[in-house]
C-alpha cells in the first residue's frame, strides 16, 4: 500500500469489493510509510483487519520504525529486506539479524517471509531458521498483474467444504 492509497478516503470499500466476502488478502505496507502519521495509519490498519485483511510489513530492518509499535500494530507478517538475506551468508551480522527477526516475529505470532531469495543455500539456512516463507528470483522472477490475473484465471478453485 502506498501513503496516497491509506489516505484515500475510499481505498477500504474498495478492499472492500475486491475480496467479494471470500478471497483471502494480504496487503503490505513499508516500515516507513507505516511510520508517516502512525495514528492515523493504525486506525485504517485495524479497520482493514476488521475485514480479515492481512497486513505485513514490508523490507522489515530497512526502514526506522520503532520496535516498540510492533505490540500496537495490527499486523499479521514481518517481510525480512532483501539487503539481509543477500548477505546472510556472508556476513554474520546479517545473519544474526535475519535470526533475530525470524525468533521476534515467532514470539509475537507473526507469519514472516525472506525476501530476495536468489540461491539454494539461502532457502536452506531459511528453511533450517525456521522462516514461514520466502520470496525471489530463485522461485521466479516478477511478472505483471496481466499475467498473474490469466494464471489466476488457469488455476483450479477448490470448493469450500
Amino acid at each position: 500500500m502506498s501513503p496516497h492509497q491509506l489516505r484515500d478516503g475510499g481505498f477500504i470499500e474498495r478492499i472492500t469489493a475486491a475480496r467479494n466476502g471470500n478471497i483471502s488478502l494480504d496487503l503490505e505496507i513499508t516500515e516507513n510509510t507505516l511510520m508517516e502519521q502512525i495514528d492515523e495509519q493504525m486506525k485504517r490498519l485495524a479497520a482493514m483487519r476488521e475485514l480479515g485483511v492481512g497486513i505485513k510489513i514490508d523490507d522489515f530492518g530497512a526502514g526506522y520504525s520503532s520496535l516498540s509499535y510492533l505490540t500496537h500494530l495490527p499486523v499479521t507478517g514481518l517481510k525480512i529486506d532483501r539487503s539481509f538475506i543477500s548477505r546472510m551468508l556472508l556476513n554474520d551480522q546479517n545473519l544474526k539479524i535475519v535470526i533475530a527477526i525470524i525468533a521476534l516475529a515467532d514470539s509475537l505470532g507473526l507469519h514472516v517471509t525472506a525476501e530476495g531469495v536468489e540461491t539454494a543455500a539461502q532457502w536452506q539456512r531459511l528453511q533450517e531458521l525456521e522462516c514461514d516463507a520466502v520470496q525471489g528470483y530463485l522461485l521466479g522472477r516478477p511478472f505483471s498483474a496481466d499475467d498473474a490475473a490469466s494464471l489466476l484465471r488457469t488455476m483450479p478453485v477448490e470448493e469450500p467444504h
